[in-house]
């Protein structure tokens, strides 16, 4: 799938056995479409699919690649113990939840979002502000 169809997919109603499709959370793991869209457009077109993000070489230019297995938030819609997944190349693809894949929250942050003070590290974290 494409970072487009994954956004639509992931805001669609077709779940597994009829879970949830809306959460309440502010903080959880990162959409696959996060990943497809963290790499700029002019770098790797929005066409290009998530599967072959190591061939066609977007991986290396996508601030979310970590060059580890991580999960994501988004389970497979037609088996209940699949999950999507970045792998250890960069690409996203489904596999089983009892793998023990590592991940990462993430969060949204409206863009008039700034740090106020703090420096990202544990002794003096970022304090953010409007």
């Amino acid at each position: 799938t494409t970072s487009s169809l994954a956004y639509t997919a992931e805001r669609g109603t077709t779940v597994y056995s009829g879970r949830d499709t809306t959460g309440t959370g502010y903080i959880g793991l990162m959409y696959p479409s996060d990943y497809g869209y963290a790499v700029l457009n002019t770098s790797c077109s929005r066409d290009k699919t998530l599967s072959s993000y190591y061939k066609d070489g977007c991986y290396n230019q996508n601030w979310l690649y970590l060059g580890s297995h991580q999960w994501t938030i988004t389970p497979h819609s037609s088996d209940s113990d699949d999950v999507w997944r970045v792998d250890s190349i960069g690409d996203v693809y489904y596999d089983s939840a009892y793998n023990g894949f590592g991940g990462r929250p993430s969060l949204y942050l409206k863009s008039n979002t700034t740090i106020i003070s703090g420096d990202g590290t544990a002794e003096t974290p970022f304090e953010l502000g409007e």
